[in-house]
């Protein structure tokens, strides 16, 4: 699914336990605002040892509802809860709980759904020579690669290609709603011999007298699962007329005399949108092919809440971000106005651990916190997409320091707990920006790139990293960013132009322009190589762009450097300047 609120916490944040009274605020004894949280520290070797022969049913449940699923065992042990709190492991464990009724009916309703969508074929005799899986939920590390399983990848639609949909479908008046596919993983054909003894425990009808089952259905666990639902959702909108890009596969376009219609998909959340008949009619489609559940108007996907207004759409992530300030007891810190303290060029405040230099002590929540940053930086805050980029370089080896601008980035959130992306209607003109910034690792000499895209003058694409290679002057670095920025472009106007065609769109964005800062980069540019003493030893792949701008799917020109609005993605910058950037590429006030 597109992250719910409660699958999307789990996924970044690990099991732990809150204390007031813990080593890992590591800042001054005075600063009350701190954040801490505590890990269980208990856990051992024998916890984290890896039974693979074995495997478990595991039920795990929640306030809304209960799931079931197989795992191996050690998956389940790597935390140390205290018995009383304990959920059942296993099916013998659930009949002894007191909520077995509970339990019962968990398991029928998934158990049922199995039968639904005929996952099994059998009971039978366990064929000889056969590749077995014990599991519920298929133990997908005992498949081998060409033998139970061959193509696994299945694709799901990327943040940038989402965002410039629903910007997309609001400036064309689209009705934007969402469904969910219910079991959507067994509607999946498996193409491959796959044979699975029944646990114990579990009763599938018949058999009893043969224990064992062929899947014929993508079952959870499977390695081809994903890749098997997507193929049959994809074929179901190709067989009605819909078609794709190939530069992002997950969303389905058509224009028929109802009207223009999108459907996107990730896992097995779909969001609709289009006009009133055609958006009707796809939904229709939809449910006539597998079981869905209508949840209506668009609000929320990928962990993101999502506002529909008459002028425009807002993307912004306040639950997520109220609920992981709470995570690391940090919603109660003082505010502050940047993401990193603006101390200057001084970027190797920032860098790696000094020789000697204590490393904070392994209970000390580091990474968790920063996947939680980086979820935040990727989809809806650019804003601090250079600082966790910076912060996620010492994942291996965090010291204080590290941990005290991880807490100043929470700080930094904490006062700006609404902020998102507001798209408005009226402007589909897209526009790129592109900076190479000040040296960010002076333990390699390296340069920062940063570019950033936008759709009405509001960001939907950006990037800040770290550059692969040691700059040997400013125009090189600059050249080394723009050449990121094409390639962006050049993504962006395949999937566009596929998109405009199938929706029958009559704008002309193209050729992008990309704005760029630095005058002798854009020389070299129109130029093209040109081999001398001081540009001889640049990459003839950076000169990609002279060839985009001669084929008139981009132009490059200069903008003032107080103009780049992608700035904000290669430094550390003043309070007024961060304001400033951020307030234009969100349309939203800070």
């Amino acid at each position: 699914m597109f992250f719910n609120d409660k699958c999307r916490d789990q996924m970044v944040l690990p099991r732990s336990s809150l204390n007031s009274e813990n080593d890992l605020d590591t800042s001054n004894e005075n600063d009350i605002d701190d954040g801490y949280i505590e890990l269980s520290k208990d856990v051992s070797e024998k916890n984290l040892k890896k039974t693979y022969g074995n495997a478990n049913t595991h039920l795990t449940s929640n306030d809304e509802h209960t799931n079931i699923s197989v795992i191996p065992s050690y998956a389940t042990s790597i935390t140390n809860r205290p018995k009383t709190n304990e959920s059942p492991v296993i099916i013998q464990q659930c009949k002894q709980s007191q909520d077995w009724p509970k339990w019962q009916v968990a398991i029928k309703s998934e158990l049922e759904s199995l039968i639904k969508r005929k996952v099994f074929i059998g009971p039978m005799e366990l064929p000889t020579g056969k590749k077995l899986i014990g599991r519920l939920v298929a133990q997908g590390l005992s498949q081998r690669p060409g033998y139970d399983f061959f193509d696994t990848y299945s694709p799901v639609i990327d943040a940038t290609s989402y965002r410039y949909v629903l910007a997309l479908g609001r400036n064309l008046d689209f009705e934007i709603e969402s469904m969910d596919v219910v079991t959507a993983y067994f509607y999946g054909d498996i193409q491959e011999d796959i044979f699975m003894k029944v646990p114990e425990g579990i009763c599938i009808p018949s058999s009893i007298r043969e224990p064992c089952v062929k899947v014929v259905k993508a079952l959870y666990g499977l390695r081809q699962s994903g890749r098997a639902w997507f193929e049959k959702y994809a074929q179901s909108l190709i067989d009605q007329g819909y078609s794709y890009s190939k530069a992002s596969p997950c969303i389905f376009f058509k224009t028929t005399k109802l009207g223009k219609v999108i459907t996107t998909i990730y896992v097995d959340d779909s969001t609709i949108m289009g006009d009133s008949a055609a958006k009707n009619e796809a939904k229709q489609m939809l449910t006539s092919q597998f079981e869905m559940k209508d949840l209506g108007q668009l609000q929320g996907c990928i962990g993101s809440d999502i506002e529909q207004t008459n002028d425009g759409i807002f993307i912004h992530q306040t639950s997520y971000t109220d609920r992981i300030l709470e995570k690391f007891n940090m919603n109660h810190s003082t505010p502050r106005h940047n993401p990193l303290e603006c101390r200057g060029h001084h970027l190797y405040l920032y860098g790696a651990a000094q020789e000697g230099e204590p490393l904070l002590e392994p209970h000390v929540p580091y990474a968790s916190a920063l996947g939680a940053l980086s979820y935040l930086a990727n989809f809806t805050r650019p804003d601090i997409s250079f600082s966790v980029n910076m912060l996620a370089r010492q994942t291996h080896a965090p010291t204080k320091r590290h941990w005290d601008a991880i807490k100043q980035l929470f700080r930094y959130l904490n006062g700006t707990r609404n902020l998102g992306l507001y798209y408005l209607k009226g402007n589909l003109d897209i526009a790129g920006y592109a900076d190479a910034g000040f040296v960010s690792d002076w333990s390699s000499g390296k340069l920062q790139t940063g570019y950033v895209f936008t759709i009405g003058g509001t960001a939907f694409s950006w990037k800040s990293t770290k550059q692969s290679i040691t700059a040997t002057s400013t125009t090189h670095a600059e050249l080394i960013t723009l050449f990121e920025a094409t390639k962006e472009a050049v993504w962006m106007s395949s999937f566009i132009s596929d998109l405009y065609s199938g929706l029958q769109v009559n704008h002309n964005v193209f050729p992008i322009t990309i704005y760029e800062d630095n005058q002798a980069c854009i020389r070299q540019i129109e130029s093209g190589f040109i081999k001398s003493d001081m540009t001889k030893h640049f990459t003839p792949k950076y000169y990609f762009t002279t060839d985009m701008i001669q084929e008139g799917r981009i132009r490059v020109e200069q903008i003032s450097s107080q103009s780049n609005l992608a700035d904000l993605f290669t430094k550390v910058l003043p309070g007024s300047r961060h304001k400033e950037l951020v307030e234009k590429l969100s349309h939203a006030p800070i």
